[in-house]
């Protein structure tokens, strides 16, 4: 251990020089801002108002590319109707259309959604789905009854 001691106390004296240093030159007033102040004591005139130039409308931006979303998780990975997730819901919405649509509020909506009327029988076992017709699948083929059968 003695042999260590002659590296340490000069390594710790530098320290403190450079320290102190460091909070004298920080704490010192520039005597450069106090001249700078006290020239521009002169009385100054406002500057005249000038109109801006007309701006034109921005141009429409075409889609292009690839959006990558990077998520810690999806939430609930289920796309089912009973299984909503409110965080999910926005992005999430973006990658399917939900069989029966909701609005921003959470409530049923039937302008949203891959059904565009639903209705249930009298005795409450049979549900009837009329699906839209302007909705495709990610290779551009329409939608049908096949495949929210399978779906389901």
């Amino acid at each position: 251990m003695p042999r260590y001691r002659f590296f340490r106390v000069p390594f710790l004296v530098a320290a403190l020089a450079a320290f102190v240093l460091i909070l004298a030159s920080a704490c010192s007033s520039s005597s450069d801002s106090d001249e700078s102040t006290s020239s521009n004591t002169s009385t100054s005139s406002v500057p005249a108002a000038t109109t801006a130039p007309a701006t034109s409308a921005p141009a429409v931006v075409k889609p292009q590319g690839k959006l990558t979303v990077a998520l810690t998780d999806l939430g609930n990975e289920t796309p089912s109707v009973w299984q909503e997730y409110a965080f999910g819901k926005s992005y999430m919405r973006m990658l399917f259309d939900a069989f029966n649509g909701t609005n921003d509020a959470g409530e049923m909506d039937k302008g949203t959604g891959a059904s565009k009327e639903w209705s249930m029988s009298e005795d409450a076992k049979t549900w009837s789905f009329t699906l839209r017709e302007d909705i495709k699948f990610h290779k551009r083929r329409s939608i049908n009854s096949g495949g929210h059968l399978s779906s389901l």
